[in-house]
């Protein structure tokens, strides 16, 4: 973050498609993907994080960490547990 000179992390929901169904997820990221949505924004150590009305957490915690692989980096969110209040009807998710 700091050799990117990031300050602003976006939380947003995705549907992540796996074979012939797909799920509700969220990525983490320092670009925004959708400039309509409507973000609760929180400071912490310098940072903003931009959290979508869809995620809610339990004991209103989020770990956000980072992965390495080769030379990808990439945010997730770390040691959480949220629910999408979803229903599964034919293989696919309600939208949030």
């Amino acid at each position: 973050m700091k050799r990117k000179k990031a300050a602003d992390i976006y939380i947003e929901p995705i549907e992540r498609k796996v074979c012939c169904s797909s799920y509700g997820d969220f990525t983490v990221s320092t670009k925004i993907k959708d400039k309509t949505m409507e973000f609760e924004a929180v400071e912490v150590d310098g940072y903003t994080v931009h959290i979508c009305p869809a995620l809610h957490v339990k004991d209103n915690k989020i770990q956000i960490a980072c992965d390495k692989f080769m030379m990808f980096e990439r945010l997730y969110l770390k040691n959480i547990s949220y629910d999408f209040g979803r229903n599964r009807r034919g293989g696919s998710c309600e939208k949030y």
